[in-house]
C-alpha cells in the first residue's frame, strides 16, 4: 500500500468512526485493518466516536419531542426542557438551538 493510499484509507476510516458509534473492533474489521493501528490513529489524532452526528441527532430528537403534542401534554414543556438541558450537558454539545 502506497503512502497516498494509506492516507486515503485513514481519512475514510476517520470519517466513518466519527459518524458512527461502533467500537474499534467492528471498525477495524470493516476496513480490514489491525485494531492496534486503528487505536493508535484514534489516540494520536484525538478522533471522537460519533462526534459529527451528536448535535444533529439531538436536534432531531428535540424537534420530534416538541412536535409531539402527547409528549408535551404528559410531561409539560418545563420538564421537557429540563430533561433536554441535562442531556445536552451529558453529550458535551457546545450549542443548542430549538430551531
Amino acid at each position: 500500500m502506497t503512502k497516498s493510499e494509506k492516507e486515503l484509507l485513514k481519512k475514510e476510516v476517520r470519517t466513518y468512526y466519527e459518524t458512527h458509534y461502533e467500537d474499534i473492533k467492528q471498525v477495524a474489521k470493516l476496513f480490514k485493518i489491525n485494531e492496534r493501528t486503528l487505536y493508535n490513529w484514534i489516540q494520536t489524532e484525538k478522533w471522537e466516536k460519533g462526534k459529527l452526528v451528536k448535535n444533529t441527532e439531538l436536534k432531531a430528537i428535540t424537534k420530534k419531542l416538541l412536535a409531539d403534542k402527547d409528549v408535551l401534554d404528559n410531561i409539560g414543556v418545563a420538564k421537557l426542557l429540563i430533561f433536554l438541558n441535562t442531556h445536552i450537558k451529558t453529550l458535551d454539545c457546545n450549542a443548542f438551538l430549538l430551531v
